[in-house]
């Protein structure tokens, strides 16, 4: 039988980090999420090393986990609630972003 993952090192970025705590909190093998996950065990096994998380690997993990991403808002969201101008504004600056990134 394998071993639960305990933590992940220091230096993997915050999101990670929390990843392999809910893994020790559910009691989920990284072999098994992977294979639930579809994210290949060498790209997993870097996550504790030198590569950093893609979004679609951290997306996959983190529904086999019974989560989702979220849209990143502004780090001072964090601490209170947006206004809905705030909430208006930020989705006129997500949407000139997606624009320029789609080549309008």
């Amino acid at each position: 039988m394998g071993r639960y993952t305990t933590l992940a090192p220091k230096n993997t970025p915050r999101l990670v980090q929390i990843i392999f705590l809910e893994m020790r909190e559910q009691r989920i093998l990284g072999k098994n999420l992977t294979e639930s996950s579809g994210v290949s065990r060498r790209t997993w096994d870097g996550w504790r090393r030198e590569n950093g998380a893609t979004l679609a690997s951290t997306e996959a993990v983190l529904n086999v986990l019974g989560f989702t991403c979220q849209i990143p808002v502004p780090v001072e969201w964090l601490t209170s609630t947006p206004t809905v101008y705030e909430l208006l504004k930020w989705r006129e600056h997500l949407t000139r972003q997606m624009e320029t990134l789609n080549g309008g």
